[in-house]
């Protein structure tokens, strides 16, 4: 039950920072660059931050598992 309102809070958190920026912004990178809002940059920078996140929890159990073998 705890948990449910903590989520209902915190996409209620996300929907009230959606509405209240919803300025294009520009983003460069490397050769590209495209405009969005800044939500959407917001979401895919959290989104990238989750992903390498498991990829350095994954390598990292890998790297301990090799040491304990034998």
């Amino acid at each position: 039950m705890i948990i449910g309102i903590l989520i209902l809070a915190i996409v209620g958190l996300i929907a009230e920072f959606s509405v209240q920026n919803i300025t294009t912004v520009s983003v460069s990178l490397l050769y590209w660059r495209f405009e969005t809002t800044l939500p959407v940059i917001v979401c895919l920078a959290v989104l990238l931050g989750v992903v390498m996140e498991q990829l350095v929890r994954q390598w990292m159990a890998r790297q301990s598992a090799k040491v304990k073998k034998p």
